[in-house]
């Protein structure tokens, strides 16, 4: 019956985990979620058990996250499910540390956990969307210390709060002022720092900045920009991929031939982001964006990370010899090189970043690096066709503006589009519809401590963690030889 009991109590907990994505009262269910499953675990004394019970609790949280690929694969489930084994193969090879008959079952799974967050996070074929502190961004004005730590700040603090949540509420070991004192003291930095920031620190670069929002299957960009032509917006982005393009075509195409009487009518001085499917001149296909205004060239920016298994297929040598899996792929979106990541306009420096570049920190930070001063992404969730996954790409978006202390503008095609700044607020927000925002945004030049420092520190959280669990392991083999 026990047993019965703990396999339900691990399925619920990982089900949890992936609702506490929808809401900000899902931060309650984070908590419950990870004290449940270090209750589970403390509770069982058989190595098999335990790594049984993490491995439920892990494959439910990452097949019910990643569930929105059975739409993509509809065609090919097992395809769908290929994919999603592979994140879950990658967190669960570090559990089988629980395997060791040990005391430290719960300190050996959080140090795991964690360790294998930031790896998944910074490999090609990883992304931020198993990330447990991105709920976190639904209350912005508690991890302005982002700036320092990265969104990996988040994790560790919500797995710190449940340990010791544990061991107060469930083991009485542990004095209740200690887990009110790891809750309100992060708060309390967080606070400080919001409030030094919203000091004026001198003369700001204002400009209005624009997005459009379209419905699936609508490409009516020039029909919007008439119908908005007094927001008077120095920039304007758009979705992702409304056109497919030549190279050699972009003055004649028809939706540029649109977006120039408009430009030519009513936007003298504006300058649009298009996103585009671009077949360049020497053949490549490539998922780009115009930088396109009355007064100039059009200019080009290549999308740097495509999507594995979307874009391009990882390890093609061996899955090129499965049918099946290079259907799911017909071409290969090889990255073209870019002469700067920053787009230098006027006295400007902006970053267009296409959809799925925009959600990896690294890449937010690297374009700052550049003399990005604002962030601008263009992207489509029409493919995907998931809201859940589109909720969980804006606290993303509000997490790594915090980190970077940028702006961020999406225009997204049948999805969420909006403007955050540089804190982690929403300035701006609509949903599926055809519509255009525009907002009153700050372009900033000063980069934080973790976007100077971002590899150095992603280095140390990875050392901490290994470094932890070497510690763990060796002191439970030592303690069982004597």
């Amino acid at each position: 019956m026990a047993f019965f009991f703990k396999i339900t109590g691990a399925l619920v907990a990982g089900g949890l985990l992936y609702f506490s994505h929808d809401h900000w009262l899902g931060l309650f269910f984070i908590l419950i979620a990870f004290t449940s499953i270090f209750a589970i675990l403390h509770s069982t004394t058989q190595g098999g058990l335990r790594f049984l019970y993490s491995l439920i609790f892990i494959c439910a949280y990452i097949i019910l996250t990643f569930s929105f690929l059975g739409h993509v694969t509809v065609e090919q489930s097992y395809v769908g499910l290929l994919l999603i084994s592979i994140p879950c193969i990658v967190y669960i090879i570090p559990m089988t540390l629980l395997l060791i008959k040990c005391r430290y079952t719960i300190e050996i799974f959080i140090l795991a956990w964690l360790c294998t967050e930031v790896f998944w996070n910074n490999i090609n074929i990883g992304n931020p969307f198993l990330l447990i502190g991105t709920p976190l961004s639904y209350c912005p004005f508690i991890i302005q210390w982002y700036q320092y730590t990265g969104p990996w700040g988040g994790s560790l603090w919500i797995l710190a709060m449940c340990y010791i949540l544990f061991y107060t509420v469930i083991k009485k070991k542990l004095h209740l002022s200690i887990f009110i004192g790891i809750v309100i003291i992060p708060i309390t930095i967080s606070a400080c720092m919001f409030a030094d920031a919203t000091k004026n620190k001198g003369p700001e670069k204002v400009r209005k900045v624009g997005a459009i929002s379209l419905e699936a299957n609508d490409t009516k960009v020039a029909s919007l920009l008439q119908a908005n032509q007094l927001a008077e917006c120095q920039y304007v982005v758009c979705p992702e991929a409304i056109a497919v393009v030549s190279q050699r075509s972009l003055l004649t195409h028809p939706v540029f031939t649109q977006i120039r009487r408009s430009l030519c009518n009513f936007l003298d001085s504006s300058t649009l982001f298009v996103g585009v499917f671009l077949y360049a001149n020497d053949g490549q296909a490539a998922n780009s964006i115009v930088v396109y205004s009355k007064h100039k060239q059009p200019l080009l920016r290549h999308k740097q990370r495509p999507i594995p298994f979307g874009e391009y297929l990882p390890c093609s040598g061996i899955l090129d010899k499965i049918s099946s899996v290079r259907r799911l792929i017909p071409y290969d979106l090889h990255p073209i090189p870019n002469e700067a990541e920053a787009i230098h306009i006027d006295i400007d420096f902006l970053s267009p970043l296409i959809c799925y570049e925009s959600i990896f920190v690294k890449d937010v930070c690297r374009a700052c690096e550049s003399g990005a001063e604002i962030i601008l992404v263009s992207a489509s969730n029409e493919l995907v066709n998931s809201m859940h996954c589109e909720r969980q790409i804006l606290n993303i978006l509000c997490a790594n503006a915090i980190t970077t202390n940028r702006y961020f503008v999406r225009a997204n095609q049948n999805g969420l589009s909006y403007i955050i700044d540089n804190r982690g607020f929403l300035k701006q927000k609509c949903g599926i519809s055809n519509a255009f925002i525009a907002c009153s945004t700050i372009f900033l030049q000063e980069q934080t401590f973790y976007c100077k420092h971002n590899a150095i520190i992603i280095r140390f959280y990875l050392l901490l963690y290994i470094g932890g669990l070497m510690a763990y392991v060796i002191i439970s083999l030592f303690n069982r030889n004597h």
